[in-house]
């Protein structure tokens, strides 16, 4: 381990169950994660955001650790000995920026990688900005808005199509890292068995394997539409501010946070609609992703 630095990061992808990964490592006596969970300094720091989606302002703006020694005192309270992660899901997406930075803080970090199906990736994406109030447009509508989204500065969150081009990232973080520093899992792992994944996990970043199959694996990240919208209205207020959530999270442990999301939550499926012409759009990256991992990638048919 290097003094006062990441001893792995958890990459991403977003809406695949980094924070429930994240958390759940924290819970380990040998880990401690940085709070909060996601400074975004590796893939968006060293200059301030200024990203102009819906809630971009008051949510991704203020939530990067934009200077490198704030970056780093978020690794102070470690005791002696833990392991030190970060889990901002940006760093797999925005690697162009993380890596040049890892590799000088770190060149040994241990990088743990979580992809999902893409289309599922992207409409828990969509859902959860729904969620959250800032989506308004049907899921059709925003995948037609994507670039134009993009182009005008929305932030990541938004790409919900160009974040499942997963090849790219993943080849970048081997190239840079090696195969044994790179640890690639699938969201159908943790579905199928979480306390597997997570011994697997905590082997490959240097801690005792936990035996126990953690529950906060077990149900990640639900999504759905809201049953009551003034409820929702009532979390969304509450959690739009950074300082705010970051309060919560100290309070309320992943699962109980999980656990009221969900009794506001009715589970919806995936749109048939355009389902078909996004999987296939993507196809190309799934057997790309497979010929560089060596393994199967679930979601290639």
């Amino acid at each position: 381990m290097t003094s006062g630095v990441p001893d792995f990061i958890v990459a991403g992808t977003a809406r695949s169950g980094t924070t429930a990964v994240a958390d759940t490592l924290r819970d380990h006596p040998e880990v401690f994660v940085t709070t909060p969970k996601e400074p975004h300094y590796l893939g968006l720091g060293r200059r301030a955001p200024a990203y102009t989606g819906p809630g971009d302002a008051e949510t991704i703006n203020r939530a990067v650790v934009v200077e490198e020694a704030d970056y780093l005192r978020l690794f102070e309270p470690a005791q002696p000995g833990q392991i030190r992660g970060d889990g901002s899901s940006s760093s797999l997406y925005f690697h162009e920026a993380a890596i040049p930075v890892l590799q000088r803080l770190n060149p040994d970090v241990k990088v743990v990688i979580l992809l999902r199906e893409p289309l599922a990736r992207a409409y828990s994406a969509y859902q959860y900005q729904q969620m959250r109030g800032f989506e308004t447009a049907t899921f059709a509508e925003a995948l037609a808005a994507e670039d134009q989204r993009i182009a005008d500065g929305w932030h990541h969150i938004w790409h919900y199509r160009r974040m499942g081009e997963y090849t790219p990232s993943v080849k970048a973080y081997l190239d840079a890292f090696g195969r044994e520093q790179v640890g690639v899992w699938f969201y159908d792992d943790i579905e199928r068995d979480a306390g597997a994944v997570l011994r697997d996990v905590l082997a490959h970043i240097g801690a005792t394997p936990d035996a126990t199959d953690r529950e906060a694996l077990r149900r990640i990240n639900v999504s759905g539409e809201a049953r009551s919208e003034l409820m929702q209205r009532g979390i969304h207020a509450l959690t739009r501010q950074v300082a705010v959530r970051e309060a919560i999270k100290k309070v309320l442990p992943y699962r109980a946070r999980e656990a009221i999301r969900r009794l506001n939550l009715k589970p919806t499926g995936l749109p048939t609609d355009v389902g078909a012409e996004l999987r296939e759009s993507l196809r190309p990256d799934a057997v790309a992703l497979e010929e560089l991992l060596g393994r199967p990638v679930p979601w290639r048919s």
